[in-house]
């Protein structure tokens, strides 16, 4: 009979880097001999709600609702969902049982994001045979230091601990909490992998012939604008969007809908890649894609670990680099060590 395993992570986010590390967590489950299933517990459940109304939001809504149903069937294809859309009560008196329990990965431990600590995030409640955390972040480190002593509270049911970012690692190592640095789980997976799942896109092929730079921007800078106005000029490429409206210099394509699986396509499809989004930055170096890296104003401890494993920096906030023509030994160890992590965590189980 096959073991069961529960994955705790954001699941239901309409994130591409959510919703691509979920499938990745579950695929790599399922190839270790696992039935995985995401606890169907949404994020939006601990969220504080917004009491104030405001005619902007229901045009945000309206303008998103494609994109909403692209990531809505995208999860109905994909995932396996226990209870999907219940509560963190509701769940704990279905009872859940499983043989293994995944926390992560994701920022599922950073206490803006969730509202608090929450204990659904450490598998407090769910009964399982063995609970590991893969690739958990807290987003900055600092956030755990305020408020240490409830995290370790919280976290003390995890038989083994497993973080994304390095100096989160250090910190609590520095707190006498064993713990590794693990690779973001879309990297578990080959690149023929990714590049099947890209083909489930339903966008024309036609539509995006050519040479094309891809341009997806999460914070959106002057600097960033004029790097991918620069780059298009120079190279005479187009560009291509995620945006609503046109924003760079020969940017009549735009694909503010695009599912995940259209993600996947347009970077597995582009000539170069410039982003400040750190899937995007994974999914470049998975695809060897030249990219223009911009550096987060908020969360850039992460992209600069990546980096730093191709022996690059930032710039001025900016890093260039060709994964086309950089290898890492750093990465692939650090993958390997990725594996034997869960094997090993898998292995003390069944002993």
């Amino acid at each position: 009979m096959q073991k069961k395993a529960y994955i705790i992570t954001f699941y239901d986010e309409i994130n591409y880097g959510a919703a691509l590390q979920a499938y990745a967590v579950q695929s790599v489950l399922k190839a270790k001999g696992y039935l995985p299933e995401f606890l169907g517990v949404s994020l939006a459940s601990f969220k504080k709600e917004e009491k104030s109304f405001s005619p902007l939001n229901l045009v945000f809504k309206f303008i998103n609702k494609k994109k909403v149903d692209s990531f809505k069937k995208f999860r109905k294809q994909e995932f396996s969902v226990f209870c999907d859309g219940t509560t963190y009560d509701e769940l704990i008196k279905k009872n859940p049982e499983c043989d293994l329990l995944v926390c992560g990965s994701d920022q599922i431990w950073n206490p803006l994001i969730t509202n608090g600590f929450q204990p659904f995030y450490f598998g407090k409640g769910i009964k399982a045979k063995t609970k590991i955390s893969y690739a958990a972040s807290c987003g900055k480190f600092d956030l755990l230091e305020n408020d240490f002593q409830a995290f370790k509270n919280i976290a003390s049911e995890l038989k083994a601990l497993s973080v994304r970012e390095k100096t989160t690692s250090d910190f609590l190592n520095n707190k006498g909490i064993t713990n590794c640095v693990v690779s973001d789980p879309t990297l578990l997976l080959p690149q023929k992998e990714w590049a099947e799942l890209s083909e489930k896109s339903k966008l024309d092929s036609a539509t995006i012939a050519g040479d094309y730079i891809f341009v997806y921007d999460l914070d959106p800078t002057e600097q960033f604008t004029s790097l991918v106005n620069k780059v298009s000029e120079e190279t005479g490429m187009k560009v291509v969007s995620l945006r609503n409206k046109s924003h760079y210099l020969n940017n009549d394509i735009r694909f503010p809908d695009a599912s995940p699986y259209d993600f996947l396509k347009l970077i597995n499809n582009a000539s170069m890649v410039i982003s400040n989004s750190y899937h995007a930055m994974l999914f470049s170096s998975i695809f060897k894609k030249q990219c223009y890296i911009v550096s987060h104003s908020k969360y850039s401890e992460r992209m600069v670990d990546f980096l730093k494993l191709f022996d690059v920096e930032f710039e001025n906030n900016i890093a260039n680099v060709d994964f086309s023509r950089k290898d890492s030994l750093q990465l692939s160890s650090m993958i390997e060590a990725s594996h034997s992590f869960i094997d090993n965590c898998i292995e003390d189980f069944n002993e």
